[in-house]
């Protein structure tokens, strides 16, 4: 939880880094009336800096059912995230919306992977083992993906031939594992918001959002379905 006490000694703005705050947490740092910028996950009304969710998961989408895969399968976060300012619930949007344009059945293909590679792992071994017939999967981070590939491994399953599989974030590790992701570059969206906190402490006007590009990096985890 947001401590406002500590947040008042001494501060001359908030830098909040990849946390999807409450609404509550959020009227917490606006009570303080200090300049405010949100790194990835931003409630409206705030400066911003990050990626666009829904599009980054649609094109991920795309990706995968432009090679012919129809059994796309999506491994979220955590199941009690309901933000709608938040990562996984957009980029599960973006998944679903990506699906419905294309006329793909959705329904019972999203897993939750707690953004980590055990959650990862184990909710693909869930997945396989009511639906067999995916031949792809779209994880909203790359360590989840790296749990998938783990998982598809355990059960002697082929990445890419068998199954495809497509991350998000361009993780250092993921190159070491072969794994297609949509990949953005965290350090400069770290440096450009501090740089936009510095500058709204001095009284310069910034802009309201500034979102950075991800880009899909083929390391060759995914392939047309055999």
């Amino acid at each position: 939880p947001v401590d406002p006490d500590v947040l008042r000694r001494r501060v001359d703005g908030v830098l909040v880094v990849g946390l999807p705050l409450e609404a509550d947490e959020v009227a917490v740092l606006e009570g303080l009336d200090l300049p405010l910028v949100f790194v990835g996950a931003g409630a409206p009304g705030h400066v911003t800096v990050g990626v666009d969710d829904v599009a980054t998961a649609r094109r991920a989408v795309a990706h995968l059912a432009d090679l012919g895969h129809v059994a796309i399968a999506h491994l979220s976060g955590e199941p009690d995230d309901t933000l709608p300012w938040s990562p996984a619930v957009r980029r599960a949007h973006g998944w679903r919306a990506e699906m419905r344009d294309r006329g793909l059945e959705h329904t019972g293909l999203e897993v939750h992977g707690h953004f980590d590679v055990r959650g990862g792992r184990a909710s693909m071994h869930a997945l396989l083992d009511r639906r067999p017939d995916v031949t792809a999967g779209f994880a909203a981070s790359d360590e989840m993906a790296m749990g998938a590939v783990l998982a598809l491994r355990d059960r002697g399953l082929r990445v890419p031939q068998d199954v495809s599989v497509v991350g998000v974030d361009g993780h250092e590790m993921g190159e070491h594992l072969g794994l297609s992701t949509m990949a953005q570059n965290a350090h400069e969206q770290g440096v450009t918001a501090a740089s936009m906190l510095l500058e709204m402490i001095t009284g310069t006007p910034v802009p309201d959002d500034v979102v950075f590009p991800t880009v899909l990096v083929d390391r060759g985890s995914t392939a047309p379905p055999c």
